[in-house]
């Protein structure tokens, strides 16, 4: 097909260009759970953190603790990853009282609730509860 000799494109070539922006906006438009299979629903505790000394005393809870940017970079770490192989993330810590380079996003596999025993926190340490769904 040769350009039309006006420069301008045809008509067949800007319904193709629309098309394929409408399809690009649909799909940065949908939330992330639309786009894959799993999503993620989290419950907060506003100043509240898991007694770890309790919690690591479980044999079957696990944690792991890492840097993140942010509260909600900590919430999707513990929705999209292991704590260790075998054992999902389904409580996150995020203290943002950490100083910059130190560890502030502390994610739990806890068997059940009462392997991860809450107990009040100062202000800025936030816990959740995160649940996965299809």
């Amino acid at each position: 097909m040769f350009p039309p000799e006006s420069g301008r494109p045809s008509p067949w070539t800007l319904r193709l260009l629309v098309s394929a922006a409408a399809v690009v906006i649909t799909l940065v438009s949908l939330p992330v759970s639309a786009v894959e299979p799993e999503t993620c629903f989290s419950r907060q505790h506003q100043n509240a953190i898991v007694n770890v000394r309790q919690a690591l005393n479980r044999p079957s809870t696990a944690m792991d603790a890492r840097v993140v940017r942010s509260e909600r970079d900590c919430v999707l770490a513990c929705c999209s990853e292991e704590v260790k192989p075998g054992a999902k993330c389904n409580m996150a810590v995020f203290n943002a009282n950490k100083h910059a380079g130190d560890d502030n996003c502390f994610l739990f596999h806890c068997q059940t609730e009462q392997d991860c025993p809450l107990m009040k926190a100062q202000d800025g340490i936030n816990t959740y509860d995160i649940y996965k769904g299809e």
